[in-house]
């Protein structure tokens, strides 16, 4: 299969053109020749242009170099009597060749004269014959500098041809009983190649845009016979009268102007109702001034297409001096939400910058000839949508003319899947960091809180007094439910396992009781379709909607709006993208919280799911944080922004649960003993490695009247029970401890005495879960803990004792 470059055969139809033109617009011979032999000697690779014709035998030459055609003048010259007597020396060697091939170092005795006349840049010599009937009347001279492509040599074979009527016209001009056959069979012999050449060639008359003349091969591409298309509207050639009008409002008033167009990238419609997609090198014929008619070569690109339009890069092509499209693929049209002919002979540059102070920096880079890759920038598509581009621009060079490729790839959702991953990092260190926090000030407040309940116990008659510990106790509790909050967000509170659950039920009720707290200036409503499944449970769920909605209430507390809730199954089989966020494939229920209230600002948008974060005077930055943590624990994923008629919108997305055969699971009975009504007398052995927390809890477990061993060191702890293991009643331990941790301490003790009662006690931990402290059966208890929970918890673990 040969491989055609089709921008070489492009630039080479246009040049057929224009030699075409010149040919029958030009009222002398010489002036003809003249202009075709400049037109050639434009090509870079043309050193030298010569066209020398004989008629009766006479001569007449003219040459692109001005000192190489006076050489040739001189050896016409001295050589006339000769060429006179003898015709065209070289002409026996064309019997067997179409054209003849040289180089200075080989040429043929007939023409080795040329070696002093032609310049030493000169690599090869190309002879072209003109012909009419079995006569020879001249031949075509190029000497270039490299070899030229067969696809050029078989252009001019068809060429020289074209120029015989150039010979017919001036030379039997006068001799009307030869000239009108002579032409007829000429033309013949044109129609003849035109319709032999390896390309579509329509001619198509204006203004009724009828088609006047189509070769074979125009007809193969589309399937039609000639019969079928010459005489008939060119509208048959399109899909659609939509696409026929704007081919003629577009294409048509760029050749009043010019003579010449490349158009690329079209869409011809076939017969059997298929597409082709084509190049076209147009023509323009005028008369009076007026466009009369088209003609054009026209090019089936459909496969090389195909595989441009496979990449997932979008590919356009710039003329380099004008900055106008010449050609772009299937996925830029797509990218930039834009029509081929829309785009075509135009610049973009003032469309699809979304920041202008990028533009002129690729503008700079390119007028100083650097190359640009992977240039990352936020650019825009002709209807508006914004996205994250990838830009490398090259120049490159076509038939002595620059243009511009550029690749541009959307990274959208590379940004968004990059934005989530650096927001969960960030949000990881975040929850380490209220871990943390939420370590130290438990133990803080267990001992706050300890001591002054025990004095608020042991207080005689001092109403202020009094007055003051329960404020301390009152604010330590509101301190402790942050407490919980910053465990929720760390993901280190143990609450309800999660189970298969229906989300609508849930969502439904907590709507309800939300319904009769909000002001009535606030207008609730609701839309809920979903039936599925999410693993999860109906506090995470509620504490997910009780955020969002206080979230909005509090954007529309002082002017009234409307708050709504909508639950709906998404289906995201190739994923979702919406802006910054990216989706995976998978089932989802998706819960929408919006309103119509301010909106939030821009620059808080990357924040409001972080700890802390807050704009409200009594906020504690944690309600989105805790939003957040619950649904990434979920599997979920969350987004939210500003909605273009005003307000904000929030989106949560929880995977539906798809597994077959699992029932939702109820709440586990406990089944402990009838209570005993007192503890004194119980030994204890209570150990916590913070000296102040010891201290406390051992006062508060005596003012129980219970005994008490208290041990700061576990391994001192573990000594003292080997001795004295069968006097020790309880065992009430700090899980985080160091050398020794509070599991591991119960499972040592529970090797001596097995039946050991154990409450485990913690501050911040992931060392143990409520699930390894039921099958220990031991006790899980939060700090701080009210004197009162830990006499109740005592006594359901000791049950019946």
């Amino acid at each position: 299969m040969q491989i055609v470059d089709f921008k070489e055969l492009n630039e080479n139809l246009t040049f057929f053109l224009k030699a075409h033109k010149i040919i029958f617009q030009e009222n002398s011979l010489d002036k003809a020749c003249a202009k075709l032999c400049q037109e050639i000697g434009k090509r870079p690779e043309y050193k030298l242009v010569s066209l020398i014709l004989v008629a009766e035998k006479s001569f007449f030459y003219v040459c692109s170099d001005k000192e190489t055609e006076h050489k040739l003048g001189l050896w016409f010259k001295e050589n006339k009597e000769k060429l006179e007597k003898n015709g065209c020396p070289i002409e026996k060697y064309f019997q067997d060749n179409n054209f003849l091939e040289f180089t200075l170092t080989n040429l043929i005795p007939e023409i080795d004269f040329l070696k002093d006349i032609l310049n030493v840049e000169i690599k090869k010599i190309y002879i072209f014959p003109l012909k009419i009937e079995d006569n020879y009347q001249g031949v075509l001279l190029l000497g270039v500098d490299r070899e030229i492509s067969q696809l050029k040599i078989s252009l001019y074979l068809n060429f020289i041809q074209i120029l015989t009527l150039v010979v017919i016209n001036y030379y039997f001009k006068n001799k009307e009983e030869n000239l009108h056959a002579k032409i007829k069979k000429q033309e013949i012999y044109i129609q003849k190649l035109f319709s032999q050449m390896p390309l579509g060639v329509i001619y198509v008359e204006l203004p009724e845009r009828s088609i006047g003349f189509v070769n074979d091969y125009f007809c193969k591409l589309l399937g039609y016979k000639k019969e079928e298309l010459e005489g008939k509207s060119s509208r048959i050639l399109y899909f659609s009268e939509e696409e026929f009008l704007e081919f003629g409002d577009k294409v048509y008033p760029l050749l009043e102007s010019r003579d010449y167009l490349n158009l690329y990238s079209l869409i011809f419609r076939t017969k059997n109702n298929q597409k082709v997609e084509v190049n076209l090198t147009i023509s323009a014929e005028r008369e009076q001034g007026k466009l009369k008619s088209v003609m054009a070569f026209v090019q089936d690109v459909s496969f090389r297409k195909e595989v441009l339009n496979q990449l997932n890069e979008a590919v356009v092509i710039l003329d380099r001096e004008k900055r106008t499209v010449v050609d772009l693929n299937k996925r830029c049209l797509e990218l930039f939400e834009v029509g081929y002919l829309e785009v075509l002979n135009q610049r973009i540059d003032r469309k699809v910058f979304y920041d202008f102070r990028d533009r002129d920096f690729i503008l700079e880079k390119i007028n100083q000839d650097q190359e640009i890759n992977n240039y990352e920038m936020l650019m825009r598509s002709y209807k508006g949508r914004v996205f994250t581009g990838l830009l490398s621009v090259k120049k490159v060079f076509w038939e002595g003319s620059e243009y511009l490729l550029i690749l541009i790839r959307d990274i959208s959702e590379f940004k968004a899947l990059q934005n989530m991953l650096g927001q969960a990092q960030k949000m990881e260190s975040l929850g380490l960091l209220a871990g943390g926090i939420a370590h130290d000030f438990n133990n803080i407040l267990t001992i706050i809180l300890g001591f002054a309940e025990l004095g608020l116990k042991h207080l005689q008659d001092s109403s202020r007094v009094k007055k003051y510990l329960e404020n301390i106790l009152t604010t330590g509790d509101r301190s402790k439910k942050l407490i919980q909050q910053l465990l929720t967000f760390s993901r280190q509170k143990m609450g309800e396992d999660r189970y298969p659950l229906e989300v609508s039920p849930v969502i439904k009720e907590q709507l309800k009781l939300l319904r009769d707290t909000l002001p009535s200036i606030i207008d609730l409503r609701e839309s809920i379709s979903s039936q599925a499944l999410v693993r999860t449970n109906p506090t995470e769920l509620q504490q997910i909607l009780l955020n969002l909605v206080t979230n909005a209430y509090q954007a529309l507390q002082k002017t009234g709006g409307i708050i709504e809730v909508s639950l709906v199954d998404v289906k995201a089989e190739q994923g979702l993208r919406e802006e910054d966020f990216y989706l995976p494939s998978g089932n989802y229920v998706c819960l929408v919280v919006e309103d119509n209230g301010p909106g939030i600002p821009s620059e808080y948008l990357p924040h409001i799911f972080e700890p802390f974060f807050t704009t409200k005077k009594q906020g504690t930055g944690m309600g989105l944080a805790i939003v957040a943590s619950i649904v990434k624990g979920i599997g979920g994923y969350f987004w939210a922004n500003n909605k273009k008629e005003g307000g904000a919108i929030f989106k949560i997305y929880l995977p539906v649960f798809e597994e077959v055969g699992t029932g939702i699971k109820t709440e586990e009975q406990t089944s402990f003993k009838k209570l005993p009504k007192e503890l004194p007398g119980l030994n204890v052995l209570l150990v916590d490695d913070i000296k102040e927390v010891l201290e406390v809890t051992t006062y508060s477990l005596q003012e129980l009247g219970l005994t008490v061993n208290p041990f700061q060191y576990p391994r001192e702890a573990l000594d003292f029970f080997e001795k004295n293991y069968d006097q020790i009643d309880l065992a009430i331990l700090d899980l985080s401890m160091p050398e020794i941790n509070g599991k591991e301490l119960a499972l040592k003790f529970r090797g001596i005495k097995p039946q050991l009662p154990i409450i485990f006690l913690t501050d911040y931990t992931d060392l143990l879960d409520e699930q390894e402290a039921k099958e220990l059966q031991a006790l899980f208890l939060q700090k701080p803990i009210k004197l009162e929970e830990l006499e109740k918890n005592i006594l359901l673990l000791l049950g019946g004792k």
